[in-house]
């Protein structure tokens, strides 16, 4: 069974609290985490967030994107990188404290495909830590905005979506990235991005608040 174990940066609560804990993989889920732009620290809030979804003990934390404060013209690469490191002592090396693997989907204010600036500095931090982030990858060629994992038998599928205009997607089993249906291990198949595949409410419609309608998902 998946336990569901959200931490919005203002509280966490887990989903559903009567599972016994050890027949469940309990997975913790974070976003939105950054400041203002260019900003290198986090708002009381996010430790506090922090503090109740650690003491929820998830077998792994999925951050949904937008962990620094980038996507502004005129921020350097040595601006980018202080933030970064920010996100690695105050969000990252407290989940690594408590033994909870990160595995981080880039949004808009991390890497926006319009800013290779930004995107230059997130290669700069997440490629050299690659190995110690505790994931097991099926494929980490384009980590961080690309790839996949097969974590406690889940598979999750992490695409960039850090703009608009989002690849082609072909989730068959011959796609390399994709383990093939009778994995003896595979219990369950997630795909994760930050932006939303469709706006629910009309604010939420422009581009990057939502995929541009030129996108297209074969199974």
């Amino acid at each position: 069974m998946l336990q569901l174990v959200l931490g919005t940066g203002l509280t966490a609560a887990a989903l559903p609290l009567s599972a016994a804990r050890g027949a469940v993989q309990r997975v913790g889920l974070i976003s939105d985490l950054n400041s203002s732009y260019g900003s290198t620290r986090y708002i009381p809030a996010v430790d506090e967030g922090l503090d109740q979804l650690i003491g929820l003990q998830p077998d792994l934390v999925v951050c949904a994107g937008d962990m620094v404060a980038g996507q502004m013209r005129g921020l350097t690469g040595q601006q980018l990188d202080a933030m970064w490191r920010g996100f690695e002592t105050s969000v990252l090396q407290r989940l690594q404290a408590a033994d909870i693997p990160l595995l981080p989907a880039i949004g808009n204010h991390d890497g926006s495909p319009g800013f290779p600036v930004d995107r230059a500095a997130v290669g700069r931090f997440w490629t050299p830590i690659r190995s110690r982030m505790g994931l097991a990858f099926v494929d980490a060629s384009q980590f961080p905005f690309r790839y996949s994992v097969l974590q406690d038998g889940i598979f999750w599928l992490v695409w960039d979506a850090s703009s608009a205009r989002v690849l082609r997607i072909s989730c068959s089993g011959h796609n390399s990235s994709w383990p093939a249906p009778r994995h003896k291990r595979l219990v369950l198949g997630l795909w994760w991005v930050i932006s939303p595949w469709l706006g629910l409410v009309w604010a939420r419609t422009a581009p990057v608040r939502c995929w541009s309608r030129e996108v297209h998902f074969r199974p």
